[in-house]
C-alpha cells in the first residue's frame, strides 16, 4: 500500500484554505479506512502470511454529507472474513448511497 505523505493529504487545504477541507477529510477517511482493513486482515495486500485472516476485495464508492461539504469515499471491502468498516466507527454520522 502506498501511504500518503502530510504534505499530499494536506495540500488542498493549502492550495484553497478551508474551502480545501471536504478534500483532506476525504483522503483521511479512506486512509483510516485501508489501515483499519490492514489490521483486520493482518496483512497488507499481496502479502503473504501464515497469519492473514481474510483478502481485500476491492472498494465500494458512498457519498457522505458531512459539515463540510460531500465526501466521496472507498470503503474497502474484503473476502473470507466479516468486515463491515463504515465511517460511523471512526466517528461520523452518516447518510449512505450509493453512486451510480
Amino acid at each position: 500500500m502506498e501511504y500518503s505523505t502530510e504534505k499530499e493529504i494536506l495540500q488542498p487545504i493549502l492550495d484553497h484554505g478551508m474551502e480545501g477541507m471536504s478534500e483532506v477529510l476525504q483522503k483521511l477517511f479512506n486512509l483510516a479506512m485501508k489501515l483499519e482493513r490492514e489490521n483486520v486482515l493482518k496483512a497488507t495486500p499481496y502479502q503473504r502470511t501464515e497469519g492473514r485472516t481474510g483478502y481485500a476485495n476491492g472498494f465500494k464508492e458512498r457519498h457522505i454529507q458531512s459539515r463540510v461539504g460531500e465526501l466521496a469515499l472507498q470503503i474497502p471491502q474484503t473476502r473470507k472474513m466479516v468486515f463491515n468498516l463504515a465511517p460511523d466507527s471512526i466517528g461520523v454520522r452518516r447518510k449512505l448511497r450509493t453512486t451510480k
